[in-house]
Formats: structure tokens, C-alpha cells, sequence
């Protein structure tokens, strides 16, 4: 697992550009979301129920994590995503339609609260909000390599109050609080990691009409 420090030497931004999804306006509604009827089938075939499990199975991944150990989260998020599609790691190119595959649902990949901590968050908030987990299952799976998996991070959630953020925002604010209750160092070099070599923008740039 490369660290973040590491990741920023991998390719050049030259590359790095050719392979990030160009950012576009796409709206992960927490709750509007989750009241949408599962069987809805999507452009994809799959239906927005399916994709609503494998997410569940993901983010429980994370929750699991602090027992079973951080790093058994790359693995889990590699392998749930290759079960459901019908792939394995013999499928050519399987890095690359994983990626594809989280690209083309990236506004449906929720987390449900969770107990009294959690609210209802897109997964890359959530990953951030879980804390010491988060530079694993960012780090060390989303933000791996932008070559190999060139995943997109530029979904703007809007939250059970109805705020507008992406996870640059979600970043940026924790920043600009100082809060303690996070991990800082890492924060601070992941959003060089999302800015440099995954084009992530603010909410208000993506979706300015988005949110309250």
C-alpha cells in the first residue's frame, strides 16, 4: 500500500490528467437516495436495491475494520466490486472496470447511519469521518493509483440538512477547524493527493445550484 507522501512521485500530471474522469455535476442526495424505489432498474441493468447492498457490504467493510485489522478493507472493497460484477483478478484490465463501474454509480454509494456517530454520507465522507480507517480505505484503495484504478472523487453529497460538499469540501472544513479529532497530518497530504493528481473541485464549482 503506497503512502500519500509516496503516491505524489508515482506519475507524472501529465498522466495524471489523461486518466481522471473529467469532474461533472453528479448529486449523491442521502436521503432522497435511500427513498428511491430499489428496484428501479439502472442504465447498467443493475437495479438501485443491488447497488444499495454492495454498498452496505463496503462501508460495513470499514466498520469492520477496527477489528479484523485496516488493511483487510482493500482487499474486502476489491473483491465485493468483482463479485458483483462477475469479474475476478484473472479479468483483463480488472482495476481499471472497477474503477469504471464505481464512476458510472458514484452518486449511490451511501453509508446508512450509524448508530448515534454517523449520519447518512456518501462513502468517501464517511471514510473520512471513520478517522484513523480513513488513509486506508482512501489511501491505500481510492487513491491508490490514479493509473491503475482511476476512480472518481468529485460527487457532491448532500447532507441529511440539505448541505452541499464534496469531499474536498468535507476536507477543507475539518482543516480549517484545526479539529483534533482527525487525523490533520494525513488530511492535509490527502487533499494535495485529491487536488494534484485526481482533479478534485468544491461543491459550489461542480453543482452551484446544489444544496440549501
Amino acid at each position: 500500500m503506497a503512502s500519500l507522501a509516496g503516491l505524489t512521485l508515482m506519475v507524472s500530471p501529465a498522466v495524471a490528467q489523461a486518466t481522471t474522469p473529467t469532474p461533472q455535476c453528479r448529486i449523491a442526495d442521502v436521503l432522497g437516495e435511500l427513498a428511491e424505489d430499489p428496484t428501479e432498474v439502472l442504465p447498467s441493468g443493475f437495479t438501485r436495491g443491488e447497488i444499495r447492498t454492495l454498498a452496505t457490504r463496503m462501508c460495513g467493510a470499514m466498520v469492520l475494520a477496527s477489528s479484523n485489522g485496516a488493511d483487510f478493507i482493500v482487499e474486502d472493497f476489491d473483491t465485493y466490486i468483482l463479485d458483483f460484477n462477475g469479474w475476478d483478478r484473472d479479468t483483463p484490465n480488472y482495476q481499471s472496470r472497477i474503477a469504471a463501474f464505481w464512476n458510472d454509480h458514484i452518486e449511490l454509494f451511501i453509508c446508512r447511519s450509524h448508530g448515534h456517530r454517523y449520519m447518512h454520507d456518501h462513502l468517501l465522507i464517511r471514510a473520512v469521518e471513520m478517522g484513523s480507517h480513513f488513509e486506508v480505505a482512501l489511501n491505500g484503495y481510492i487513491l491508490q493509483d490514479e493509473e491503475l484504478y482511476p476512480f472518481d472523487v468529485n460527487v457532491v453529497q448532500i447532507d441529511e440538512t440539505g448541505k452541499a460538499e464534496t469531499l474536498l469540501d468535507h476536507v477543507d472544513e475539518i482543516l480549517a477547524r484545526g479539529d483534533q479529532g482527525y487525523p490533520l497530518l494525513y488530511l492535509r497530504e490527502m487533499r494535495e493527493v485529491i487536488v494534484t493528481w485526481y482533479d478534485a473541485r468544491p461543491a459550489a464549482e461542480l453543482c452551484p445550484d446544489a444544496g440549501n
